[in-house]
């Protein structure tokens, strides 16, 4: 599993990575690349010290182990808005649309609010959709893809 570790105004990922840890499951997370405009994916285990990325959100230490993008098979993905066709609105780097399509088997779930759904995302080029929508209220399968 691939999650994102939460900013304060998101939905809280700790219960559920403390649970995949619980059951025996590996867990990644996120990291800034050295050129600072990239994803890279290491290992998150329990009791591991995350630092500031620079960019408001904490990521392991540089001297975390690398995961191979191709093990990933579930996908945490932030957003500011979706739609329930999964199209979502990200922070505005555009990070995971480029980390996205490098996690060919990930199951894509946002985890949002639900007054974060919005009834349409305009969609430009190299926008990349989520598959699920969790919010606090519901569960939406996109069919994006």
């Amino acid at each position: 599993m691939l999650a994102f570790v939460s900013m304060p105004t998101e939905v809280q990922t700790g219960a559920l990575v403390e649970r995949a840890w619980r059951e025996g499951k590996r867990v990644a997370t996120t990291r800034l690349s050295a050129s600072r405009d990239d994803l890279t994916l290491h290992q998150w285990a329990e009791g591991d010290a995350l630092e500031e990325s620079g960019m408001m959100f904490l990521q392991p230490a540089a001297s975390a182990p690398p995961v191979d993008e191709a093990s990933v098979d579930l996908v945490l993905v932030p957003a500011l808005a979706v739609d329930d066709r999964g199209q979502r609105i990200g922070f505005g780097k555009g990070f995971y649309d480029r980390l996205l399509p490098r996690l060919p088997r990930a199951l894509r779930v946002a985890l949002i609010f639900d007054f974060e759904r919005v009834p349409e995302v305009p969609v430009r080029p190299g926008d990349e959709p989520v598959d699920v929508v969790v919010t606090d209220a519901r569960v939406i399968r996109t069919r994006a893809r």
